[in-house]
């Protein structure tokens, strides 16, 4: 984004060779991230997928910006003790909120089904 804001500003950005490769970068990732995305649903739930998808993508987030900014180097031993425990309350928070998520839906899906078939058995008599 700072390349086009240069760009727009009157510094021109787009005739250098390293604009088109983030640009073929971004591409790339857009696309294969869809890709990924759409193999994944079509495996697993997306109530597994997409708060797995929402971890990661705020792990490397932080992650980017830590390495972007220079944030990771100021750090010690107690600041990546906490980052380590905050990624981690992150990743057991969504685990057990889709876990539980999940495991109410198959009991909801055996209620339906157990209705259905009472309701069919019902019709038939």
């Amino acid at each position: 984004s700072e390349m086009f804001i240069a760009t727009f500003s009157g510094d021109n950005q787009l005739d250098q060779a390293l604009t088109w490769a983030f640009v073929a970068a971004f591409a790339f990732c857009l696309v294969s991230q869809i890709r990924f995305i759409d193999m994944s649903l079509r495996v697993n739930d997306a109530l597994l997928h997409v708060p797995l998808f929402y971890v990661i993508w705020n792990v490397m987030a932080m992650v980017g910006g830590g390495v972007v900014f220079g944030e990771f180097d100021r750090f010690g031993p107690a600041s990546y003790a906490a980052f380590f425990c905050g990624v981690l309350v992150l990743f057991l928070g969504v685990y057990f909120i889709s876990y539980h998520a999940s495991s109410g839906r198959g009991e909801r899906e055996k209620g339906h089904q157990e209705a259905a078939a009472a309701a069919g058995g019902a019709k038939a008599e």
